[in-house]
């Protein structure tokens, strides 16, 4: 699952750099889990509903063991509706995730998503953003469906 780039912090969301790069690591990566888990906000919930539907009769963790959740950017931005011009990051981080899983079925969430996937060359499935505003339009739910609907068929083809 690639979505566009890091959204802003969760108010009172903050990690302390003296601490160092492995308390970071770890508290950020607990924070990722919990917004994921019990649903943050509106796109952790569409993460969570999409992951469900793949997997309905899975605990969430065990869901986890099944899909990996990145971005196109892996870089942050001042502005979350920026430009996707600069694919630095993606050339240089989320290749080389894609690369470690040969035979993952890659679904893009959004423009830019798609964009960046599409500069790298990777094959994807393509739908709309998970997060808003793409995920208040109306196509949304119908385009995650389709994708859910893709991703069963590629599984079950020879």
């Amino acid at each position: 699952m690639v979505f566009s780039e890091p959204g802003h912090p969760h108010d009172g969301e903050s990690y302390d750099v003296a601490l160092g790069s492995d308390h970071l690591m770890a508290s950020s990566t607990n924070h990722a889990y919990k917004s994921f888990k019990h649903g943050t906000d509106l796109f952790h919930r569409n993460v969570r509903w999409f992951i469900s539907q793949l997997y309905p009769d899975m605990t969430f963790d065990q869901q986890l063991r099944r899909v990996w959740l990145t971005e196109g950017r892996l870089c942050s931005i001042d502005n979350e509706i920026g430009s996707t011009k600069d694919r630095t990051c993606a050339a240089n981080y989320l290749v080389r995730q894609i690369e470690l899983l040969p035979n993952a079925t890659v679904v893009a969430f959004g423009g830019k998503a798609k964009h960046y996937l599409k500069g790298l060359g990777v094959d994807f499935i393509g739908a709309y953003a998970l997060a808003p505003p793409g995920a208040n339009h109306r196509p949304a739910r119908p385009s995650w469906e389709a994708a859910i609907a893709e991703i069963r068929r590629r599984r079950n083809a020879p």
